[in-house]
């Protein structure tokens, strides 16, 4: 017999019993007896292990890499991965790189851009923040999401505003695209689905 019909003939058992003493004239025989529950629980399926996210890294990231990851994404409610791809293609986990015109650290958030908005956010306090590895995944979390905003929920256009305009930024996002793809095996997310 199957669950399905174990479960209803019980359920009819009970009616049955129910009536029945329903029907008698005796108020104690009215009370139900005891009912034996079959243990049918299931136990819950363990949870996923944290990702290792520095695993990606060319070089050793900063202790607490992937703690630092987690709870910026969370905070920022950006797809962990996102984040950690953002830093992997910008700084390759590199906590005090400086970029080109600029940039710096995880990743190479441009103080020239962000430091008022950062800072109003209460991110930092000063551009010096930025080489903290925590504050710069947070900015990057936060940058992320407003460039998400920006691009009306697009995470390819997305990934073009958080590195800038034109065809390099473009080529960058398309990269960027192409190997989140590549590396975990679904299509790009911004946020929870």
């Amino acid at each position: 017999m199957t669950r399905e019909g174990r479960e209803e003939a019980t359920l009819l058992l009970f009616g049955v019993v129910f009536l029945v003493l329903w029907h008698c004239d005796e108020p104690a025989a009215r009370a139900l007896p005891p009912v034996e529950v079959p243990d049918t629980a299931v136990a819950a399926p363990e949870p996923d292990p944290p990702e290792d996210f520095a695993r990606h890294c060319d070089i050793k990231p900063p202790v607490g890499f992937n703690h630092m990851v987690e709870k910026a994404a969370q905070e920022s409610e950006i797809n962990p991965r996102l984040l950690a791809l953002t830093v992997y293609r910008e700084s390759r986990c590199k906590v005090d790189a400086v970029g080109a015109v600029g940039e710096i650290g995880l990743g190479q958030v441009y103080p020239a851009i962000w430091t008022k908005v950062l800072t109003d956010e209460g991110i930092i306090g000063s551009v010096d923040d930025l080489y903290d590895p925590e504050v710069n995944l947070r900015a990057v979390g936060f940058i992320l999401g407003e460039a998400l905003r920006y691009a009306k929920g697009d995470p390819t256009d997305a990934l073009r505003r958080y590195n800038g305009s034109g065809p390099a930024a473009e080529r960058y996002a398309h990269e960027q695209t192409y190997l989140y793809q590549a590396m975990w095996g679904e299509s790009l997310w911004f946020r929870d689905r």
